[in-house]
């Protein structure tokens, strides 16, 4: 078995806990939704590959989880009743994420992953291929119309993707790149942070809250996925970078798991007064609220991923022995 890539998963964790800090509206949120996102689609891209089973593999991945995922809080809000009910009445093609927000992410990566796979059989040549997802993006990026099962944003943030299996596919990704591109990227990330903090602008895919010049969008988040790239210390096996490729490899179900109760948890926290002084206990509420969703849940996440596990292999041997001793009869 292929040893994974450490800093990967680093970077992967690194993305799921931004994702946790930025939707609990804290410090900085504006500068983590420039690339949050973008870095995950980005991630993914680097390790597509072309194969016949490629949409059913996916499906299976993405598309099943999240329908467990929106089937399974369904049932808890609805027997809990009153609000909680609201989100699963808005539950449409339109919203499919309405139950659970963040997993939008996962019918996106699967929209994101058909296309690139169709258009990848039609069109050989990497720069084009590359060349033509850009153009696709920017149609839907300013054509702004609404389409079912988050299309639009798939399809706007399909380059991230293509990006990264080209890059992937030039060697770009590894560590070493030209200090110049480095210094440039940490330029046009903090170009873009500016514009966020002068305009008070976040950047947000799924609401397609986007600026008029799409160069802000793609090229600040490209910046900032090339500058977490080169990072030389996320490729050392310590203590906290272990701890957060933990969280990277568990990032798909940690992504659909933290947010239905955030906010609910947090206001239950607030109106505790740990904290005598009004700001105080804002910023302390801020950050027991996201230390206590982000490990609640990354250990609902390695509960369901042990459980699986553990499931398969005890269905692989069953189906073993099954044919072990209808071997033995013969």
């Amino acid at each position: 078995m292929k040893e994974r890539d450490l800093r990967i998963d680093v970077l992967k964790g690194i993305g799921i806990i931004s994702v946790i800090w930025a939707h609990l509206r804290g410090y900085f949120d504006m500068e983590i939704y420039i690339f949050h996102m973008p870095l995950f689609f980005f991630l993914s891209g680097m390790f597509y590959k072309n194969r016949k089973d490629f949409i059913p593999r996916r499906f299976k991945s993405l598309v099943i989880p999240f329908l467990l995922y929106t089937a399974a809080f369904s049932l808890i809000f609805h027997l809990q009743g009153g609000a909680w009910e609201k989100p699963i009445h808005r539950l449409t093609i339109w919203f499919p994420s309405a139950v659970v927000g963040p997993a939008w992410f996962l019918i996106a990566l699967f929209n994101i992953s058909v296309i690139y796979y169709l258009l990848d059989c039609l069109i050989k040549r990497k720069a084009l291929l590359l060349a033509t997802t850009f153009a696709i993006g920017l149609i839907f990026y300013y054509y702004k119309v609404e389409l079912p099962f988050d299309l639009r944003q798939s399809f706007y943030a399909m380059p991230f993707f293509a990006l990264g299996r080209y890059m992937k596919s030039k060697e770009l990704t590894n560590i070493g790149i030209n200090y110049k591109i480095l210094i440039i990227a940490a330029f046009a990330f903090a170009g873009t942070v500016a514009y966020c903090r002068i305009n008070n602008f976040r950047f947000d895919i799924l609401c397609s809250y986007l600026p008029d010049n799409c160069m802000l969008f793609y090229g600040g988040a490209t910046a900032a996925i090339i500058l977490l790239l080169n990072v030389r210390y996320f490729t050392i096996a310590t203590v906290a970078n272990k701890i957060l490729s933990s969280f990277g490899r568990h990032s798909l179900a940690i992504m659909a798991l933290h947010m239905p109760y955030m906010f609910f948890l947090r206001r239950q926290i607030f109106r505790m007064h740990l904290f005598e002084s009004p700001t105080a206990n804002t910023i302390g509420t801020f950050f027991i609220t996201f230390l206590a969703i982000t490990a609640a849940s990354y250990l609902i996440a390695l509960a369901i991923d042990t459980t699986v596990r553990l499931s398969k292999q005890k269905l692989m041997t069953i189906k073993n022995t099954s044919w072990y001793a209808s071997h033995t009869r013969m």
